[in-house]
């Protein structure tokens, strides 16, 4: 056995078989220079001693392979794939907390009073013109049904009361309406009397007298109160008069919130529905005329089509109608066919074939 440290004779003979070989391939390309053939390959780094030799790769090691280098293009798309993935969990963590957040807001803005979310609303920029159009053109009609709309604004009397190049106003079961450019509620105008105050009542009896102007709807019969349901429903309806809030008096608080007086309104409506199918829908057989009040001239009623909120294929003529012996007559468009009922009698001051009329103190 050779000495540690000496080199045995295989070892050396190896090392002359490569010295050899190396001086043959120096020797080929200097003559490929001269001649101007193709020049051999370079020569490849060889182990010796299972050492690194020259041009050895660094990342290489004995028994070890190698790691991924920054340069290598896997490792940025394994970066830039690890940071998408830990961004969407973030974003989907995030969006979580952030709807819990949104449903606790909107809990507790609930229970705001109406003038703070009206002061609070001020400070929102407005919407641009064209949203604003937009917004109007799909905008839903409001069901009085489901109770008040606190996002609506709350007005004082003084706000509603008619002024000069304002707006035109007028206010049904506490629900205020914004009329303005309707040739029907100018000054002057039949309906006129409706702006700047609920003169709820006044829409089912026809009686513009101070006395009569009121928003006390109690003791009414059955169908007024259907009466009144129709002309809010056509208010809220419309597509030209715009549903603006709500009036701080008889039905609504200052809080916008609904008053001992509407839920009776609600009951008595109830009550009215029942009472209708009871007798076999009286307000569809005998549905209420058009009234029409000035100053001047007093009340005008008539026929139509649609009046009472009936849409129909007849018009009728304008009658009393008594529902009940000891109640107050209203005014129905009744149908050819029923002129005989005992509970229909004629105005004084209107023929018997004509499709309008205009009341004397006699017929009142």
């Amino acid at each position: 056995m050779a000495r540690r440290g000496k080199k045995t004779a295989a070892q050396k003979r190896a090392e002359q078989a490569t010295r050899r070989r190396r001086e043959s391939l120096l020797n080929q390309a200097e003559k490929a220079d001269d001649s101007g053939e193709e020049k051999a390959p370079p020569l490849r780094p060889v182990l010796l001693n299972g050492r690194k030799g020259p041009g050895q790769p660094r990342n290489v090691r004995k028994g070890r392979k190698g790691s991924i280098s920054k340069t290598d293009p896997s490792w940025a798309w394994r970066t830039v794939f690890t940071w998408v993935v830990f961004a969407s969990l973030g974003m989907w963590l995030y969006s979580l907390e952030m709807k819990d957040l949104h449903d606790t807001v909107i809990s507790v803005a609930d229970k705001l009073p109406l003038s703070v979310k009206n002061w609070l609303e001020s400070f929102h920029a407005p919407a641009p013109k064209d949203q604003e159009n937009q917004d109007e053109s799909i905008s839903i009609p409001h069901d009085w049904h489901l109770g008040p709309d606190l996002t609506k604004k709350l007005y004082s009397l003084d706000e509603i009361k008619y002024k000069q190049d304002g707006p035109l106003l007028l206010v049904l079961i506490g629900h205020v309406f914004d009329v303005t450019g309707a040739d029907y509620y100018q000054p002057g105008s039949g309906y006129h009397a409706f702006i700047g105050q609920d003169a709820s009542r006044s829409y089912v009896t026809g009686n513009f007298t101070a006395e009569g102007v009121t928003d006390d709807v109690e003791g009414l019969q059955a169908t007024d109160y259907i009466g009144l349901e129709s002309w809010l429903k056509f208010y809220l309806e419309h597509g030209s008069y715009k549903f603006v809030g709500y009036l701080d008096g008889k039905y609504f608080d200052s809080n916008g919130h609904e008053t001992a007086a509407m839920k009776k309104f609600r009951s008595l409506l109830s009550w009215a529905k029942e009472e209708i199918e009871k007798e076999g829908d009286l307000l569809q057989l005998f549905p209420s005329c058009n009234v029409d009040w000035k100053a001047e001239t007093g009340s005008t009623l008539w026929c139509s089509a649609k009046s009472g909120g009936v849409d129909r294929d007849w018009v009728g003529f304008p009658r009393k109608f008594f529902e009940k012996p000891d109640k107050s007559p209203r005014c129905a468009c009744v149908h050819p066919n029923y002129l005989a009922d005992p509970r229909v009698k004629e105005y004084l001051s209107c023929p018997s074939t004509s499709l309008s009329c205009k009341l004397l103190e006699t017929d009142k």
